[in-house]
């Protein structure tokens, strides 16, 4: 690949440096090489001096793209010495075989155009890769340029920190989309920021879908009540000093479906803190308990009908006055199972009409 003629190489203010920059040649350079080198050798450049003090790596290139000086920095990061860099083209040695075409073709459009946060990843020359960002200028005299000035930022732990965070994001999102429990972020105002996937099996409703719709629309009246008086008084906690910022509220909440029915969950919320620990929205995760809450309606009823049986059985120790224990029948019977009190009364006329026997009011109770 033909990076440009060895007269080009500029002769400004880089054209020149004082010796000690230049260490002796390392065996095989050219007869070219050699005599600029004498050159360069032989004046002095403060530019240099200054550039070998500087703690970022720092490499400047002649126009054919060979190396004219790259400082302590650059030395110490790559494991190359100036004698073994100086008057090299490309590829260089720091240059991972795989990405040679990649990094070949960004340094063309750096050595015209110049480059801004270029990200890197090179070879060092024992082993071992590391990243740098890459900012280059190219300096022109006369409408050419002369040399290109690089500096490369070590960003080396950032991108490790980078590939941590993606995994990190890779696992949390296999198991927030996986997961049956529904995660919910809310802003302040309880407007939905983000939902998980999961909620299409609860509500039916995907999670576009409900990130579209208004609070009052996902809740029913009375949870969207309960929850507002719920934020409200952890808001009035915020002003108790010492009051914990971890803390949690659980309520249980009915959300409306696509199919026109509801589902009751369990809500587990806390707020979102700024930097400063300030609240800026809400994390909830809820949980589907319709089944608990069936179980807890029937064993309510269970209750209900039992206590009306226990009622029932004290009227018959009190009295066997068929009336007397019918009117208890149907007063206690009526209250436990509610909408069922009209065939109770109907049942009880039917009894009066032809005084049945007690036996048949026990049977009754039983159906």
């Amino acid at each position: 690949m033909r990076w440009g003629n060895q007269e080009e190489r500029g002769s400004g203010l880089l054209g020149s440096t004082a010796s000690h920059v230049y260490p002796p040649l390392r065996p095989g350079v050219s007869k070219e090489q050699e005599v600029l080198w004498g050159t360069l050798a032989g004046k002095e450049c403060s530019c240099f001096d200054v550039l070998a003090r500087l703690p970022d790596p720092v490499i400047v290139i002649d126009p054919d793209a060979s190396i004219r000086y790259v400082n302590p920095a650059l030395e110490e990061m790559t494991g190359y010495s100036r004698q073994e860099l100086f008057g090299l083209k490309p590829p260089y040695p720091w240059w991972p075989p795989e990405r040679v075409a990649k990094i070949t073709q960004d340094m063309k459009v750096a050595l015209r155009v110049g480059a801004n946060g270029l990200e890197q990843e090179f070879q060092r020359k024992g082993g071992g890769r590391f990243w740098v960002e890459v900012s280059s200028i190219p300096m022109t005299a006369g409408g050419r340029t002369s040399y290109c000035i690089g500096r490369w930022a070590d960003i080396t732990e950032r991108k490790r920190w980078e590939d941590h965070l993606r995994e990190s994001e890779s696992r949390y999102r296999l198991v927030v989309e996986n997961i049956t429990d529904v995660i919910w972020m809310t802003d302040m105002d309880l407007t939905i920021t983000y939902v998980s996937p999961s909620i299409e099996a609860l509500r039916g409703y995907t999670a576009k879908d409900t990130m579209n719709q208004r609070v009052d629309e996902i809740l029913t009246p009375a949870s969207l009540q309960e929850i507002r008086r719920a934020l409200a008084r952890d808001l009035a906690l915020e002003r108790i000093p010492h009051a914990s910022a971890s803390r949690s509220t659980t309520l249980e909440l009915e959300l409306t479906c696509r199919n026109g029915s509801t589902v009751w969950t369990e809500y587990k919320m806390t707020f979102l803190r700024d930097a400063c620990g300030a609240p800026i929205g809400t994390l909830g995760i809820s949980r589907d308990i319709t089944e608990r809450k069936l179980a807890e309606e029937r064993l309510v009823q269970r209750n209900r009908e039992l206590k009306a049986l226990h009622s029932v059985l004290m009227a018959t120790t009190r009295t066997l006055a068929l009336d007397e224990v019918l009117t208890e029948i149907v007063s206690q019977v009526g209250a436990a199972v509610g909408s069922a009190y009209t065939r109770i009364a109907v049942s009880y006329t039917h009894l009066r009409a032809h005084e049945t026997s007690l036996h048949l009011v026990c049977r009754l109770l039983l159906e």
